[in-house]
């Protein structure tokens, strides 16, 4: 992705001119569940290699990183007093996003991913993650992520999930803020948006807000969530090392992810690891 000028982005996908008009059939979607904090793709090119580009939505990224390192020069008093600023409008693009009538209007559309089998899904996740990952952990975390995935496959085939359209990668780098009144201004890249587990666009703005934010999203959230919605955030969040290390050939993300699988995975945790911090903090619980 290049910024041209501070006036256009230009997108060159790293998968191909599928993966791209995808983004550009989507992004026209949302404009009509969600406005215009969705791009509007106007320069689109069909060559050797495929090319979109949109006007710039002005804005900056905000993560749990901003907060702490403070880069919008908010005094800590300013900073606390955004995270319901924040929260709320986060909570806005969720509850339309997640609604039903959302739901129903993207599984008409053909492109759309619409078989949503979570179970097989994860269960092929694990497959890779034996083969791939156990090799570089010790036993002790090999047993702790068996345990995580048995767990939450069990669940899946006993209580279900509710599916959603999600956004798919709904973090900090995908959302973009007005730095003077903090309203969502832009909400990019919709490449990964399918109908699936809403629990995993919360994971994100886990990751990337913190629980703090992540609280007062819940408090503005309006679609129903089911008994083990927040238990399923947690084991999302849990595997983003696992993502880091099997979507990137870069070594410093092999070894970043392999971090946090460690530390993610290692000590004599029940279940999903990270319950023990996010439970127990009783911010995601029902």
């Amino acid at each position: 992705m290049f910024d041209v000028n501070g006036e256009y982005i230009f997108k060159f996908p790293r998968d191909g001119y599928e993966r791209m008009c995808y983004d550009i059939i989507i992004s026209e979607k949302m404009r009509e569940v969600l406005g215009d904090i969705v791009p509007v793709y106007s320069l689109i090119s069909e060559g050797e290699m495929p090319i979109a580009g949109y006007r710039k939505i002005n804005g900056v990224h905000i993560t749990s990183e901003v907060y702490n390192g403070s880069p919008l020069g908010l005094n800590p008093k300013e900073i606390a007093g955004s995270y319901e600023k924040v929260a709320s409008q986060l909570a806005w693009v969720l509850n339309r996003l997640h609604s039903v009538s959302t739901r129903e209007k993207m599984e008409a559309i053909p492109e759309v991913p619409n078989k949503i089998n979570i179970g097989e899904e994860y269960r092929e996740l694990f497959r890779i993650i034996r083969k791939d990952i156990f090799p570089a952990v010790d036993r002790n975390i090999q047993a702790n992520i068996a345990d995580s995935f048995n767990h939450f496959l069990e669940k899946v085939e006993v209580s279900g999930i509710t599916p959603a359209f999600i956004h798919g990668d709904f973090g900090g780098w995908n959302i973009l803020f007005d730095v003077d009144s903090l309203n969502i201004n832009g909400v990019i890249d919709w490449t990964g948006s399918r109908i699936g587990d809403p629990a995993l666009d919360f994971s994100e703005l886990l990751y990337d807000f913190g629980p703090e934010v992540v609280s007062l999203v819940k408090d503005h959230y309006l679609p129903e969530t089911d008994a083990w919605f927040w238990e399923r955030v947690n084991f999302y969040l849990s595997l983003e090392g696992v993502h880091d290390m099997l979507q990137s050939g870069k070594q410093e993300f092999i070894d970043r992810g392999l971090e946090r699988i460690r530390k993610n995975f290692s000590g004599n945790i029940e279940r999903n690891p990270l319950n023990k911090y996010f439970i127990r903090s009783g911010q995601f619980t029902e």
